[in-house]
């Protein structure tokens, strides 16, 4: 079990549920990789993205009332861009799947929850993320470089 202190050091992970089962899974599963939220209101989501640094998202697309993609639409707009979103879905449809993409989705989860995809889609965000920052680091230095060279 991972101490308080430790835990003030693990990136954070915005879990938004409203299933008690999916929340649990998802804890129990990733609870010493990350500090986990959990929000399952959509204007709460949006009130912990603005205040809080996250490093990752989730979103269980099995919300009643609420469009997953219109959130994650809105939630891309606050994160930072490298932020990973991950949606859980049975919906892997090729339409689908565009229309997701389209709104900020960078990977998908399937909805039967199998710990080594988790692992698989956190590890790859993960990736991305940190492809992302070293690009951003890159072209900083080149924007220096050209400002300064005669």
């Amino acid at each position: 079990m991972l101490k308080i202190m430790d835990k003030l050091n693990l990136p954070t992970l915005l879990l938004i549920s409203e299933n008690p089962s999916v929340i649990f899974w998802i804890k129990k599963q990733l609870k010493d990789q990350f500090f986990i939220l959990v929000s399952s209101k959509f204007s709460q989501a949006i009130e912990q993205t603005k205040n809080t640094q996250l490093d990752f998202v989730m979103i269980d697309s099995e919300f009643e009332n609420l469009n997953p993609l219109a959130l994650s639409s809105e939630l891309s707009s606050i994160l930072d861009p490298s932020t990973p979103i991950i949606l859980i879905t049975g919906s892997l449809k090729k339409s689908f799947l565009n229309t997701a993409f389209k709104s900020g989705i960078t990977d998908f989860l399937n909805n039967q929850l199998n710990s080594e995809e988790l692992q698989a889609c956190i590890l790859k965000g993960k990736k991305s993320q940190l492809l992302q920052k070293k690009t951003k680091t890159a072209s900083s230095v080149i924007s220096q470089k050209k400002k300064k060279s005669p």
